[in-house]
């Protein structure tokens, strides 16, 4: 574990490697609304930080494990992304995170950590009629897309 005052150095000077998961349950995906910075409240994917010496295959089912309780399968990389997300105290989080696609079981209610404010599978029909961040809903049209059109 990183102290808190050492990762702000390292935030503020550095990209972070992360990973994001689009775990899907036949015709639902988990989305987790944040509890921190970066966008903070926003819905997004389970994820987070890729561990020194942490495959990003590792760090996706580390992440699941830890946020959600879930364990996954079928984990297929989808792209690489850069973000930068601006914080509450001032300044841009840069990262850098690889998006995976993974079959979740959906255990309801979904077991969440203290990053998290709550945890839902949300129909794949009608998940853009919520309040997403750009990051999310750009990934989700995309992958809704591609999957309605067959490629």
């Amino acid at each position: 574990m990183i102290r808190e005052d050492l990762y702000l150095d390292i935030v503020q000077l550095m990209p972070i490697p992360c990973v994001d998961v689009l775990v899907s349950d036949e015709n639902r995906v988990l989305l987790l609304r944040r509890a921190n910075d970066p966008a903070k409240n926003c819905w997004w994917f389970p994820g987070g930080r890729i561990l020194h010496g942490e495959s990003r295959t590792q760090a996706v089912r580390r992440k699941m494990l830890e946020e959600c309780g879930l364990e996954v399968s079928a984990i297929e990389e989808l792209k690489t992304v850069e973000l930068n997300l601006p914080h509450e105290d001032g300044y841009v989080a840069h990262g850098i995170t690889t998006v995976f696609t993974a079959q979740g079981s959906s255990v309801d209610p979904v077991k969440v950590d203290e990053q998290t404010i709550e945890a839902r599978w949300l129909p794949t029909e009608s998940i853009l009629n919520l309040d997403l961040h750009p990051f999310v809903r750009g990934l989700l049209t995309e992958c809704l897309t591609s999957e309605a059109s067959g490629t």
